[in-house]
């Protein structure tokens, strides 16, 4: 978990969007407070693995830093296609490249919503008799997912938790000026 937690944080200082290689956007440069929401989320995952043992809360912000990434992409498609509508768009879109600030916030965050999952499964599943299987591990997935989350005295579903999260996290990404 840490090294996953590590991974999405010094993703936030790497670059996500290069043009050929000159120019390089990290997350820092778009906004610094979505680089501090990553940096917290990335870490209280981690934490509420590690020491709170509330897999529930640590599947949720894995899953909320998830739905972050797949806005994010789509955002990133829809703005490129919208740049190659012109001459010269279609010169820079095609030197236009997700980097490497990416590919290690996946992996992290894959990474933290695995881990809950597994040791999850370890510590619930498998000493009942369980087996280690696909369908097991999906079982367990799905259940994570569907457990309440409790919030001082709030208690609402992890994927209901997962979404908020996810959706202020994109509204912290100021908008593009036109």
């Amino acid at each position: 978990p840490y090294i996953s937690a590590a991974m999405v944080i010094f993703s936030v200082f790497m670059p996500w969007i290069s043009l050929g290689r000159m120019f390089d956007v990290t997350i820092m440069d778009i906004s610094k407070g979505l680089m501090l929401a990553i940096i917290f989320i990335g870490t209280a995952s981690a934490y509420t693995i590690l020491k709170k043992k509330d897999y529930v809360l640590s599947a949720a912000m894995g899953h909320a830093l998830l739905i972050f990434a797949v806005i994010a992409f789509i955002r990133y498609q829809v703005m490129i296609s919208e740049m190659k509508k012109t001459i010269f768009g279609a010169m820079a879109g095609s030197a236009i490249s997700l980097d490497w600030g990416v590919l290690l916030f996946l992996v992290g965050t894959v990474n933290l919503c695995a881990v809950s999952v597994l040791l999850y499964m370890i510590e619930q599943r498998l000493p009942q008799g369980g087996a280690f299987t696909g369908d097991v591990l999906f079982r367990t997935w799905k259940e994570l997912a569907c457990a309440k989350v409790k919030l001082a005295s709030i208690e609402v579903p992890a994927w209901v938790y997962s979404l908020v999260i996810g959706i202020l996290l994109v509204l912290l990404r100021p908008e593009e000026r036109r």
